[in-house]
């Protein structure tokens, strides 16, 4: 069954933003998707994160295009400078989405909020961090913000209103491990 997420998320959807927001040329956009695959297996052998760590766990540990896209470490087509990594992936996506991109600072976060609002089993399964609290509402940072039913089951668990900002994998992967 496919999620709004799942959508979201697909090759040629995340593709197409990076192109629309000029970070990636469309060649290179073809270049990435012919060779996809490819890449996917290579980065499951290197890392260890296949199909099997999915299955195992929904915590996000699979390959998939963001994974893909930065590991052709490709120039910045938007004149900025730099590489399209993570962080500029998902900064495209949140401008896409129309959602907050959030680059999470471990020294300013109030590791009391972070610890005792959302369970560290589900906060690790589900690739959540709560960062703030803003006039009652949750805010929550993600690499998912529009997997609607974890912000639904965050709502229950903490009682209060959940709003999500986008922040990449890898940083809530390690906050959270931390």
């Amino acid at each position: 069954m496919q999620t709004e997420t799942d959508h979201q998320f697909s090759s040629l959807d995340v593709c197409k933003t990076l192109v629309k927001q000029k970070l990636l040329s469309s060649d290179k956009v073809k270049d990435i998707l012919a060779k996809e695959d490819t890449v996917k297996k290579k980065l499951e052998r290197t890392t260890g994160r296949g199909a099997s760590a999915k299955k195992r766990s929904n915590n996000n540990s699979h390959i998939d295009i963001i994974d893909v896209i930065a590991s052709f470490k490709a120039p910045r087509e938007d004149g900025v400078g730099g590489l399209v990594d993570e962080d500029a992936i998902f900064t495209a996506l949140a401008a896409e989405w129309d959602i907050p991109f959030k680059k999470i600072d471990p020294l300013q976060l109030d590791l009391n909020l972070v610890t005792t609002t959302i369970p560290q089993n589900f906060a690790a399964n589900h690739m959540v961090l709560p960062v703030d609290i803003k006039d009652g509402t949750l805010v929550v940072a993600t690499p998912a913000p529009l997997n609607l039913v974890v912000m639904d089951d965050i709502r229950r668990v903490t009682n209060m209103k959940a709003e999500a900002v986008i922040t990449p994998r890898s940083d809530v992967k390690r906050l959270i491990n931390e």
